[in-house]
């Protein structure tokens, strides 16, 4: 009842080694065969891993495409309402309406972009502990002679 409500990072260090332990433990009892299905599952996850992120990046990149032909569209829109405006007053309403878009245009793509960094990052973490269980499969395989 002493554990806390939020671990402390020492705390959830410490519960990961532990289940790395615990782990490496059990494949070192398990048979070769076994330990040569855990690397080809571990290589499976981490095949569809990449392929996940080249989709990710893929429709990432097509988002950013999306979002910097909107900011290029704006900026010929606003600057034909600069020389529009000039013109006649009227016209100053169609200006602001672009500015809005522009602007709209604009933080859709630092969105994109934010969003697109927080999803790589998260999928490399995950892809880390992939490639970990990995190793360690490798590790204990090239120990035990496999």
């Amino acid at each position: 009842m002493s554990q806390t409500a939020h671990p402390t990072p020492s705390t959830s260090k410490l519960e990961a080694e532990d289940s790395l332990s615990w782990f490496r433990d059990e494949l070192r009892r398990y048979t070769p065969e076994m330990r040569a299905q855990y690397l080809s599952h571990f290589r499976a996850q981490l095949l569809e891993a990449a392929q996940i992120r080249e989709t990710m990046e893929l429709d990432n990149a097509g988002r950013m495409e999306k979002a910097l032909v909107a900011v290029e569209l704006a900026k010929k829109a606003l600057e034909k309402a600069e020389i529009v405006a000039e013109e006649k007053r009227v016209e100053l309403r169609k200006r602001v309406q672009w500015i809005v878009e522009f602007e709209e245009a604009r933080k859709a793509l630092e969105t994109a972009e934010i969003v697109a960094r927080k999803r790589l990052v998260e999928h490399d973490r995950r892809v880390k502990g992939v490639v970990e269980f990995e190793n360690m499969v490798l590790e204990v395989m090239r120990k035990k002679g496999e």
